[in-house]
């Protein structure tokens, strides 16, 4: 079962609200949750979200509910783009995400669900199954067919694995290494982030006091802001501060460690802006199309196939055979026009 619980969210909430909520309760302890402080971390859901968010849903056969398309037109708390993004964000940190589905005259009133109100039981039996729990209390998941439900939790994992059939991620399941990478950003962000590097200092082998150190500073600010050539004395002389073995060290850390997120969620690291090569990168236009298709079937169809999958039997009603049957769907088309349209050679 869940163990990191959290009071029930209110029943009507912005989306800013939300996330200020999850974000004061990640920072309470530690865990994949907090892994979103880790700058790779951030833009790669970042990416992911976003993109997902920008896709049409579709329905085969039919057209988009209201209750889907305006999900707050039916009561829901978040519109259809933040509730995408929280499902996004919520697979991609901890490996699972939750809706509660209720049933409103023809529709549905969906709501995303905090995963500390979620309790989830493996079966103990032969099969391998769940049972949940939402706020203390039991509750059926989603069937097959979910037309006679009137109110069902909505299960959507990102991976399911022997070891953990709920839902696991790449944050979860490599949580130690994350961890590191946090350490190694803490420790660079202090020595090359913290404003402890000055470009450059006035030296001198003399004893000076602290009155004269001041004054020599104080003219060769002056003299470099006013464009003068500064004049050393006293023995001084003009030491340029460059970055250590170990500052480079660290450098490289970061970035190994950032292609290291990148490439656990299928992202190709250019598209991140990844390249060692001084931070660019020169794609050829065949090869942006292969990082595109790429993206697409490694990165994003592992979110939204599991999407698509979880609440497509919202639209189902019995009596219906399998080819009759309808399903929700992420459009691509806009997006593929968008990823492998030719880059402009004019500019």
């Amino acid at each position: 079962a869940v163990s990191d619980r959290a009071p029930a969210p209110p029943a009507t909430r912005s989306l800013a609200q939300v996330m200020d909520r999850h974000v004061a309760w990640q920072e309470t302890g530690t865990g994949p949750g907090h892994a979103l402080s880790l700058p790779a971390l951030f833009a790669v859901v970042r990416l992911i979200a976003s993109n997902i968010d920008q896709l049409d849903l579709t329905v085969d056969g039919g057209t988009v509910p209201d209750w889907l398309r305006l999900p707050r037109s039916t009561g829901g708390a978040l519109d259809q783009g933040d509730l995408i993004q929280y499902t996004v964000s919520e697979m991609a940190l901890r490996g699972k995400a939750f809706w509660l589905a209720e049933r409103t005259g023809e529709g549905w009133r969906l709501n995303a669900v905090h995963h500390g109100s979620v309790g989830v039981q493996a079966s103990s039996f032969g099969t391998v199954g769940l049972s949940y729990t939402f706020n203390g209390e039991p509750i059926e998941r989603l069937s097959y067919n979910g037309y006679g439900q009137e109110r069902a939790l909505i299960h959507i994992p990102y991976l399911v694995t022997a070891d953990a059939p709920q839902g696991t991620s790449p944050a979860v399941e490599t949580w130690p290494s994350i961890a590191g990478y946090l350490a190694v950003e803490k420790q660079a962000a202090t020595l090359l982030d913290g404003g402890t590097h000055s470009g450059g200092r006035l030296e001198t082998d003399h004893d000076i006091t602290a009155e004269s150190a001041r004054r020599y500073r104080d003219q060769w600010i002056e003299n470099r802001r006013q464009g003068k050539i500064p004049v050393l004395g006293a023995g001084l002389r003009y030491a340029n501060d460059v970055i250590s073995p170990r500052d480079a060290t660290w450098i490289e850390s970061r970035q190994a460690n950032a292609m290291q997120v990148a490439s656990m969620y299928g992202i190709p690291n250019s598209m991140l802006s990844l390249s060692l090569a001084g931070g660019a990168s020169s794609l050829s236009y065949s090869n942006s199309q292969d990082n595109n298709r790429l993206f697409r079937v490694n990165a994003l169809e592992a979110f939204t196939s599991q999407i698509e999958d979880a609440i497509s039997p919202l639209l189902r009603a019995p009596g219906r055979n399998g080819g009759e049957e309808q399903r929700i769907r992420f459009d691509y088309t806009e997006w593929e026009a968008a990823a492998n349209a030719t880059p402009d050679t004019d500019a």
